[in-house]
């Protein structure tokens, strides 16, 4: 499987997910204005969050003690200049890596409902689109879950599997609460080229396929500009 790692092809499809394509689906416009309750043990419904008393909080300060939940409030006012643009808050609870779970995460609630599952591979919420001015409210219930699978401990017993001697230290940091603007064709973009790249990584050697997706990742490099993806990205 070395070749498939190692082709040319690959590594450069590789870089241009990660490093120019990802990186364009939001554009950030300004970081949200952050409010956070005290960490609870015990979960709360979302009408009984809205009168927990709330404290300014800063943006990359850290939070979490193991099996707590905090409830963020995010606000911010719309520019003028994104008026009618597909909005999203982007946001970073903390994640380590892009897994599925096993760690922080989070559920959005939007407008007095709930919205969807913040988590590494999901950290963008739709805010659709609003008029300048517009003051746009976004709630976080953020839960340190600690990682305990493959952590510093390896898959040996540690003790933060168990709130009763987990500690109080805290896990995590708010590394990221941005308004920003969507890219739907950027989005699309990347994930058919993280599609291709799992496809030519779990293909057979001998596989046809194999050699059409080497030739298309190839392709795809040259037509997409880096420097202008959002009319190079469809």
């Amino acid at each position: 499987m070395a070749h498939r790692v190692t082709s040319p092809a690959l590594q450069r499809a590789q870089r241009l997910v990660q490093q120019w394509v990802r990186p364009q689906v939001a554009s950030g416009i300004a970081p949200f204005v952050v409010e956070a309750s005290a960490e609870l043990f015990e979960p709360v419904a979302f009408a009984d969050a809205m009168s927990l008393p709330l404290s300014p909080f800063a943006i990359g300060s850290s939070w979490g003690r193991p099996w707590h939940t905090v409830w963020f409030k995010l606000s911010a006012t719309v520019p003028e200049h994104v008026e009618g643009c597909d909005l999203v808050a982007s946001i970073d609870l903390g994640f380590s890596g892009r897994g599925d779970g096993f760690q922080v995460e989070g559920m959005a609630w939007l407008d007095g409902r709930r919205v969807q599952a913040i988590q590494p591979d999901r950290r963008l919420v739709p805010l659709g689109t609003r008029s300048s001015g517009d003051v746009v409210e976004l709630w976080v219930e953020a839960t340190a879950t600690p990682i305990i699978a493959g952590h510093a401990f390896g898959y040996a017993p540690t003790p933060l599997g168990d709130p009763r001697t987990a500690g109080t230290n805290h896990l995590y940091s708010l590394k990221r609460a941005e308004l920003a603007i969507h890219d739907r064709n950027v989005e699309e973009l990347a994930g058919v080229l993280h599609s291709m790249i799992d496809l030519v990584i779990d293909s057979d050697d001998d596989s046809p396929q194999r050699a059409r997706l080497f030739d298309l990742l190839d392709r795809v490099t040259d037509v997409v500009d880096v420097r202008s993806l959002a009319t190079t990205a469809r």
